[in-house]
């Protein structure tokens, strides 16, 4: 687990404390080995939701990226929130990306989910017209499309992970 907290650290040790135990209760309990690697990847989504959810009951403004990585036998199962990536690289090269970046200035399908639900997605004003820094999202101003917690930044920074898994 990787958490990356942005204004204060409250929602980054939120989630080391319970976003494990939220994905695990999320996965019926009389699975064999296969159907558990099956059901992750909705567990996970449910996972970051619940703790989520449950933190901005504390109505604290922090908010954390996360990376979630889970080595079931073969098996590698990445979640993540925000830009703090995960890259494989096998022992016969190459490069595998598992995370994904959910920085604005690099992102256009995040740009295109915000705005077409309303958000609007650009640089800090600072006066006469001027733009600078990366771009963000409006209201709030944050330059990650998903985080956990951050709860002062609007509907449109969303806890839903994006989920890779590979073999």
């Amino acid at each position: 687990q990787l958490f990356d907290g942005h204004n204060g650290s409250a929602a980054a040790i939120y989630a080391k404390e319970n976003l494990l135990n939220n994905v695990l209760s999320a996965i019926p309990t009389d699975l064999n080995r296969d159907e558990w690697v099956k059901a992750l990847p909705r567990a996970l989504v449910a996972g970051f939701v619940k703790t989520d959810k449950d933190f901005q009951q504390k109505a604290q403004s922090s908010g954390t990226t996360v990376t979630l990585v889970i080595i079931e036998g073969w098996v590698i199962t990445v979640a993540s929130v925000g830009d703090s990536r995960c890259i494989l690289e096998p022992s016969e090269g190459g490069l595998h990306y598992l995370s994904a970046d959910h920085r604005l200035d690099t992102n256009e399908e995040e740009r295109v989910r915000i705005t077409s639900c309303g958000g609007e997605v650009g640089r800090l004003n600072t006066g006469g017209g001027a733009e600078v820094g990366p771009l963000r999202c409006w209201p709030g101003g944050l330059c990650l499309s998903r985080s956990i917690g951050d709860m002062d930044v609007g509907e449109f920074i969303v806890p839903v992970p994006h989920v890779k898994q590979v073999k």
